[in-house]
């Protein structure tokens, strides 16, 4: 965030994300998405019983979250360069922060509920299936940018597989 050229694209990743698509791809992807920003967004109610409680302090009313693996695309601005701050010095959930702060700013028109990660959700709880090479078909054919969750620990064949496919 603090490279002297400019940046227009915002992607929060882990280090268990990985990349499904070519970086000509996803240079692409964003080229005819211009001025659009990419988030999973939910309103809190739907998720948790008492929300407020938990994100009482982010005073951004009504307050928005789902994944933190989204993709806001800013134009740059006081109210980007204030989330940047933000997401830099303060201490506020990821899952709750960015949203908010989008969907309360004059960006809010310019997002499209929509998640760019591969994620599987069914052993249920509170966070994604760890991808392996039993999932190569299912990430070889998924129109996402990114996947998450892979640990290397477990399975570093379909990390080797994915890698070859994307740098080609």
């Amino acid at each position: 965030l603090a490279r002297p050229e400019p940046w227009e694209v915002l992607i929060n990743l882990s280090g268990q994300d990985f990349p499904l698509k070519s970086q000509e791809e996803i240079r692409a992807f964003f080229a005819a998405n211009e001025g659009r920003n990419f988030l999973d967004i939910v309103e809190p109610e739907k998720v948790w019983n008492d929300p407020y409680a938990r994100i009482q302090r982010i005073r951004l009313e009504p307050p928005f979250m789902k994944s933190g693996w989204n993709v806001p695309k800013l134009r740059i601005d006081r109210w980007s360069r204030h989330l940047v701050k933000t997401l830099r010095h303060g201490y506020r959930p990821v899952e709750v922060l960015p949203h908010s702060f989008i969907m309360n700013s004059p960006h809010a028109d310019t997002v499209e509920n929509r998640l760019l990660h591969e994620e599987d959700w069914s052993a249920g709880g509170s966070h994604p299936k760890v991808f392996t090479l039993a999932d190569r078909e299912r990430l070889e054919r998924s129109d996402k940018l990114f996947a998450r969750k892979f640990d290397s620990r477990q399975d570093s064949e379909i990390l080797r597989v994915l890698e070859k496919r994307v740098l080609g």
